[in-house]
């Protein structure tokens, strides 16, 4: 999806999200200042309880345009 901090609120909050790990490669954002952004709370376990999901963001660019990347362990 594109890099957009709005967008990325409205997903988290919709997928229920409670636990969200950023790595980032070719961008400038500072993870700890996104996840506060992207997190009620703000921490890296802030939203932890039931029902809340663990996910982890990639934030990287394809050619110019900056990109999030959901990724999921197989």
């Amino acid at each position: 999806m594109p890099y957009n901090v709005k967008a990325l609120k409205a997903w988290v909050k919709d997928q229920g999200i409670g636990v969200l790990d950023i790595k980032k490669r070719g961008t400038s954002v500072t993870p700890e200042e996104l996840r506060k952004q992207l997190l009620p709370g703000g921490k890296i376990g802030a939203g932890k309880g039931k029902g809340k999901k663990t996910a982890t963001l990639v934030l990287t660019r394809i050619g110019e345009e900056r990109v999030a990347i959901s990724v999921e362990p197989v």
